[in-house]
């Protein structure tokens, strides 16, 4: 059982964490922001300005990237519900030892999986941010992203879920 504590902190993570993610996902809410100098070399390309969730999978869809665009809504829709649902029923539900130890390892490793996503996406912005791209003799491309809350959001919420995964699996391997 969890202890008074735990009963109150890891339904509030995982709360908060659901919230984040969801907030993070919505259309109004900007995850980078997409600038090139000149903006006209660039925008023949790919539009800048604003990018949200929905305007990434719009984008990936009109190249006809469908696999990617499949990768990235299971990556930061399906996978962050599945592991907060699994986390609430691992907490909230009375199961046998076998269920809960393999819940509880699950978790764990979600966690950790969960930093490649971090990881990914602080990639992603230092190869962009700032580039100068030489395209003719005396002409050349700046393109620079500019994170937005969107993404500090997402990042908030996969740490919470992470430190919630960590916590409960913690919890599991001291009472084996």
């Amino acid at each position: 059982t969890l202890s008074p504590r735990m009963k109150i902190l890891l339904p509030s993570l995982i709360i908060v964490s659901g919230l984040l993610n969801t907030i993070a996902l919505l259309p109004f809410m900007p995850e980078f922001i997409l600038d090139a100098e000149p903006r006209v070399q660039l925008e023949a390309i790919l539009p800048l300005g604003p990018y949200n969730f929905s305007e990434v999978c719009r984008l990936l869809s009109h190249f006809d990237l469908y696999a990617l665009l499949i990768i990235v809504i299971l990556w930061t829709v399906c996978f962050p519900a599945f592991k907060l649902a699994l986390m609430a029923y691992t907490i909230a539900f009375r199961t046998s030892e076998w269920l809960r130890e393999k819940s509880a390892a699950c978790l764990g490793q979600n966690a950790r999986l969960s930093m490649m996503e971090i990881y990914f996406v602080q990639i992603f912005i230092m190869i962009f941010a700032r580039q100068e791209h030489v395209i003719f003799v005396g002409i050349t491309l700046r393109i620079d992203i500019e994170v937005q809350a969107g993404i500090l959001l997402f990042h908030l919420g996969i740490l919470l879920s992470m430190i919630c995964g960590e916590i409960i699996e913690q919890m599991e391997y001291t009472r084996a």
